[in-house]
């Protein structure tokens, strides 16, 4: 093709053009035809109006190691990306990174304009001309054998160099965008990595390719031993240490120079480069801008911050986060701010600031914690630096911590002041208020009964302790604000409470610390004894009293847990010929074998054997974090058109409509330590079937319902938190099955049921009760806080007697000295 336009390309930092000199020569001296294009990987603006042209263009100033016009220099500002985005991606890793990362997106503006692009690493020299690579893609092995079994090192070496490959724009069965776009999307995910995997080998498997297998091209310290200095026509320096010139690389010793002088001669030609620093190494006062120039000088060697591993570590770690897709949160995400934004002060103050109610309790930030996250040493040292930021690892960041890089800027500040209580009574309720998990709806309801007995109170709202396992969709409530009262009303279970406390110490802090536990098992496990941080245990129905009582310290009761009235859902029994609507709903972080789908299905299909008049709805949430357990029920009901499975949460209008649209509730549940769901379809009039065990065996009758009998059996492995050989419920399934049938075919009494087990509730859940149980115990924790706090009172003869009697009579002053110690201590 005699009008073929090929260009030559390669990417530097630090040195500036003048790093990429030697291989630049070197190739336009023996490709005299083809253009060469330097990329300065860390500078933005090498000259006014070279970015955006069409066609690279010399940068004036800068191309001094060059013959005028033979080479083109450009900047990042070239390569098409927002300045926000590719510093960010600048602010990522080191670089040799960076210029990696680099490297498609100069490759794919070349293309633009070049028929071939040849892009090598800036460690290269060309001895001797290279071949035409022809159309497609050309890939260059490390090695033409395997390597000898010898002791000798590298014993491993990989499938491909990524210091050469050859782009044509076309090829018969190659997509030159396609490979372009994976190429920069892998070497980006490299770069955010923590272990970057390379691109290469994944590139060889995906994409048609040549293997230039030319034993002359991409000789490199790592296969010099079946390679011949006479036929090199590219050699890759990298690895080479130009202050150790006697080893061919660092850590090489299969090829000795002195074993092999005809080597040495080669080896002279490596290019000694400039050590300076990369731009992007440090920011403020120098370093690159995203108004296109650069804060102070263009080597890095100004007076600027320096950016640690750790900096770029806490960076990456949050630019992941962002960058990953969670059902549960679509909120808009918030991108970190980058160093290179003006002075860097943005960047500062986010390193400085916590990164979760517990960093921001303690006076930690987000530096300081990556620091004690890359150091095993100061995990051992310092296990739990959040309490109070650990005074230990206070210390160490203050007496070590300046001295091992931690700027003076980043060291921790005194904790946030907890605030005491005021003297009045109230309660601060503490949850996950916006959470949809039976957890955050039973704190909901508590919260409703707070509100009905007109007790004051402020609602304490934590959504970090879910972020990740639950979708924090719901509104919070009005009554949001800071911890004000001598009594908190924790609504988390035990194992969730000291999270709850460090992330928000304003909660237990000189206050009467109530928590409202549910726990599904008669046995309570010692891991869940998590007594110290209350004074007292508020459980959801009787069966958790009954298991929590025996190891509990402090007082256990019982809360009368109300149910949310509503309206039922259908006023006149099923009409006869109308299909029957079936409905189970759970949420697979509640664990699956507890709640037991597939019991479900399974008494449906033994219930309505090739029944077309029948259907079962079964509504799930975080399907996708139990993948094994999902899969089993999706495969269960895969072949029966009558199940329908909701994996996804609704809204309340959805779920709405997902109660009115079914007749009958079924929880084969092997345990519960209340039962919410079950309830709320009973509130609703819906017929309920329910295994006879747990918290719902207390308003499950066989007067309002139909409880399911069971057996006992073990938990068994893999189904956390409970304990492998405990016990729970088996149910009968045959009896569930009948259940149903009954159900099914009798409209009037399974309607009359779902009246009667709503009317049931309305007479035995009442807020009205519930908020005169929770006033009365309320009062009596505030009169405990009352008298753990309030000085003891003196009575007025001893003060009279003290008055009287002066300072004389010293030994009954002295006794009655020892009556107020007494007092006191009481």
């Amino acid at each position: 093709m005699p009008d073929r336009r090929t260009a030559g390309s390669t990417a530097v930092v630090g040195g500036g053009p003048d790093a990429a000199s030697v291989l630049a020569r070197s190739y336009l001296r023996h490709h005299p035809d083809h253009a060469f294009v330097v990329l300065v990987a860390d500078v933005w603006d090498l000259a006014a109006g070279t970015a955006g042209d069409s066609e690279p263009t010399a940068s004036a100033g800068l191309t001094g190691s060059f013959e005028p016009g033979a080479v083109t220099v450009l900047s990042a500002r070239d390569l098409g990306l927002p300045a926000d985005d590719y510093l960010r991606l600048a602010t990522c890793g080191t670089s040799e990174q960076l210029v990696q990362a680099a490297a498609p997106l100069l490759v794919r503006r070349l293309l633009a304009t070049h028929d071939l692009v040849v892009h090598l690493g800036a460690d290269s020299v060309v001895l001797a001309p290279l071949p035409d690579f022809g159309d497609g893609l050309t890939l260059v092995p490390k090695l033409l054998h395997p390597l000898p079994d010898d002791g000798r090192h590298p014993a491993r070496v990989g499938g491909f160099t990524e210091n050469f490959v050859a782009v044509g724009r076309s090829g018969e069965s190659f997509d030159t965008e396609a490979f372009v776009d994976f190429w920069a999307d892998r070497t980006r995910a490299d770069l955010l990595a923590g272990s970057p995997e390379g691109w290469a080998a994944d590139a060889a498997a995906l994409f048609e390719h040549r293997v230039a297998r030319d034993p002359g091209i991409g000789v490199a310290a790592w296969n010099l031993h079946e390679r011949e200095p006479a036929g090199t026509r590219l050699i890759d320096f990298t690895g080479h240490d130009p202050e150790q010139p006697w080893l061919a690389a660092r850590d090489h010793d299969r090829v000795l120079l002195s074993e092999r002088p005809e080597w040495r001669a080669v080896y002279d030609l490596a290019p000694r480069r400039p050590t300076r620093a990369s731009n992007f190494d440090t920011f403020g006062a120098s370093g690159t801008s995203t108004d296109g120039s650069t804060n102070g000088s263009t080597d890095g060697d100004g007076d600027g911050e320096k950016i640690t591993p750790t900096m770029r570590e806490v960076f990456k770690d949050a630019l992941r986060a962002a960058a990953e897709p969670d059902p549960l949160d679509t909120r808009p995400k918030t991108l970190p701010p980058h160093p290179f934004d003006g002075d860097g002060s943005a960047f500062k103050a986010w390193l400085t600031s916590p990164a979760t109610p517990a960093q921001r309790a303690s006076g930690m930030n987000r530096l300081l914690h990556g620091v004690w996250q890359s150091r095993i040493d100061l995990r051992a040292a310092f296990p739990r630096p959040l309490d109070a930021l650990d005074p230990g690892f206070r210390d160490w960041c203050t007496r070590h911590g300046v001295d091992e890089g931690i700027p003076t800027w980043a060291l921790p500040v005194p904790p946030r002041e907890v605030a005491p209580p005021v003297d009045a009574f109230g309660v601060n309720v503490a949850g996950y208020h916006t959470a949809e998990l039976g957890i955050g709806e039973m704190g909901r309801v508590i919260l409703n009964v707070v509100e009905a007995a007109g007790i004051p109170h402020v609602s304490v709202v934590d959504e970090h302790s879910v972020r990740g396992t639950a979708r924090t969709g719901v509104a919070a409530p009005d009554s949001v604000g800071r911890p004000r009262y001598p009594v908190s009303l924790i609504t988390v279970n035990g194992d969730f409470t000291r999270p709850l406390l460090e992330a928000d110490p304003e909660v237990g802090h000189g206050r009467y610390r109530i928590g409202l536990w549910a726990w599904e098992l008669a046995e309570f496990p010692a891991t869940m004894h998590h007594f110290g941080f209350v004074d007292e245990v508020w459980t959801v129905s009787d069966f958790v009293r009954r298991a929590v009582e025996p190891h509990s310290p402090v007082p256990v009761r019982t809360v009368p847990i109300p149910v949310v009235e509503r309206a039922p859902v259908r006023a006149e029994p099923r009409r006869p010929g109308e299909t029957t609507g079936f409905l189970f709903a759970f949420d697979f972080n509640s664990t699956a074998q507890r709640k037991n789908p597939w019991g479900v299905v399974t008494a449906f299909q033994r219930a309505f054997p090739g029944r077309t008049d029948v259907k079962l709805v079964i509504k799930s949430t975080n399907a996708h974090l139990h993948t094994g357990a999902a899969e089993r029920l999706r495969l269960m009901t895969a072949d029966d058109p009558r199940i329908t499975l909701v994996e996804r949460y609704l809204g309340a209008g959805e779920l709405a409509e997902l109660y009115a649209t079914s007749h009958a509730y079924v929880s084969l549940h092997r345990s519960e330590g209340f039962g919410l769901t079950v309830a709320e379809a009973m509130m609703r009039g819906l017929a309920v079937v329910s295994t006879d065990y747990g918290g719902t065996s207390e308003f499950v009758t066989p007067a309002v319902g139909w409880p399911v009998p069971h057996t006992m059996t073990e938990v068994g492995e893999g189904w956390p938190p409970y304990q492998p050989n405990a016990r729970w419920a088996d149910p009968d399934l045959d009896a569930a099955a009948r259940a149903m049938r009954e159900i099914a075919d009798d409209p009037d009494e399974a309607h009359r049921r779902g009246l009667a087990a709503r009317e049931h509730l309305l007479r035995t859940r009442s807020f009205d009760a519930a908020a005169a149980w929770l006033r009365t115990r309320l009062d009596a924790a505030h009169r405990t806080w009352l008298a753990r706090t309030t000085p003891p009172h003196r009575p007025p003869l001893v003060r009279a007697a003290r008055r009287v009697l002066g300072p004389a009579a010293g030994p009954i002053r002295h006794a009655l000295g020892r009556v107020e110690a007494i007092l006191d201590r009481r």
